[in-house]
Order: C-alpha cells, then sequence, then structure tokens
C-alpha cells in the first residue's frame, strides 16, 4: 500500500468538490420510472451516458429538466413500454432500463 507522506508546518484545510458518479446515476435514472411525483437528483455528472438516459425517459414520456448538476424528473407521464434500438445503441448500460420497464408495465 502507497502512502502520501506531508512534511511541513502548516495545517492542511480547504475543500474539494466531489463529483457525481455515471455508475450510481443511471441506476438511479431508470429506477425513477418506478415512482410518481417528482425526483430531485443533485450531483448529476455532466455525462453524454446522462444525456442518452435522459433523452430515452423523454421518449417514454417523462418530464425531465437539467439545472446544472441537477435534474427534476417527472415519470407520471410514462405511457411508452418501448426503446428504440437507435436509441439503446448510444449507451451499453441502456439495459438498466429493462428492469424498471418490466416493474412498471408487466411486460
Amino acid at each position: 500500500m502507497s502512502k502520501l507522506l506531508i512534511d511541513g508546518g502548516r495545517v492542511l484545510g480547504g475543500e474539494v468538490g466531489i463529483q457525481g458518479s455515471k455508475n450510481s446515476a443511471l441506476p438511479i435514472l431508470a429506477a425513477s420510472l418506478l415512482t410518481k411525483g417528482e425526483n430531485v437528483i443533485f450531483n448529476c455528472p455532466l455525462l453524454s451516458d446522462v444525456d442518452s438516459s435522459i433523452r430515452i425517459l423523454r421518449y417514454l414520456g417523462a418530464k425531465v429538466s437539467r439545472h446544472g448538476h441537477t435534474l427534476l424528473l417527472n415519470t407520471d407521464s410514462v405511457n411508452r413500454d418501448d426503446i428504440p434500438g437507435s436509441m439503446m445503441k448510444l449507451m451499453r448500460s441502456s439495459v438498466i432500463f429493462s428492469g424498471a420497464l418490466l416493474a412498471r408495465f408487466g411486460k
């Protein structure tokens, strides 16, 4: 195991911003299909896979708006249970939507 030794006479201080995780954000976006009402997702990373997930959610009928790293989602109006292959090809992890759609629509 490596370690970092700091030799000095001053106390360290400051703040570090933690970026949101794609591996957390994508399943959370898919899970929003299982909820009613408005969902707010904070610290959502600005990545193409997140944008692809947003496009899929909008195609399904969800209302999604982004304000910086915050997403507002409302899936009350989701009325589709299919995702076109062209959208599925945009990201490898698009399969995560299949479980939520199965639970919501039963097919």
